[in-house]
């Protein structure tokens, strides 16, 4: 593996410790231990039900629409929980080959920082447009998106040589 591509996984793994860290820090009780518990199950269905896409080697989860939802009703760490949580459902239910401990790590770790980075993004616009929910949501799908799906195009190009665009 390339110097640039540890790199990459190093900087990924650390900003998404860093979000959860932050997420920690502002944590409380949860409002709903149910809410936060039908949100985990549905995480993990959504993820153990995958898409398989052409010229990709993995999966995509359906899971973007528990991010949806996590970033509405639940707090910025139990968010960031439940969307690990189910990436790494995603990751090694049904795998076709086992994947290595680093993929795992590097999924999750994107899944972590993508959701985080959409939540927090979704908060300030529902700040912003005076508690616009549709501002809320469009802004952390737009975001979520982009943040899940290009590092993966990143490491692949990084580790296998894809071109950048054609993967993303």
């Amino acid at each position: 593996m390339s110097w640039q591509a540890r790199a990459f996984i190093t900087a990924t793994i650390l900003v998404a410790a860093a979000l959860y860290v932050y997420g920690l820090a502002g944590a409380h009780p949860p409002k709903s231990i149910f809410l936060l518990f039908a949100l985990l199950v549905a995480s993990i269905v959504a993820s153990a039900a995958k898409l398989r896409l052409p010229g990709v080697h993995g999966t995509m989860s359906v899971g973007f629409l528990v991010v949806l939802v996590c970033v509405s009703k639940v707090s910025l760490i139990e968010a960031m929980t439940v969307m690990g949580s189910g990436t790494i459902v995603q990751c090694l239910w049904n795998a076709r080959t086992t994947p290595r401990a680093i993929q795992v790590v590097f999924s999750v770790c994107n899944s972590i920082a993508a959701t985080g980075f959409s939540y927090m993004l979704g908060k300030q616009l529902l700040q912003f447009f005076d508690g616009s929910l549709v501002a809320e949501l469009m802004g952390a799908t737009i975001c979520y998106f982009f943040l899940i799906s290009f590092p993966i195009a990143a490491i692949l190009n990084l580790t296998e040589g894809r071109p950048l665009i054609h993967t993303w």
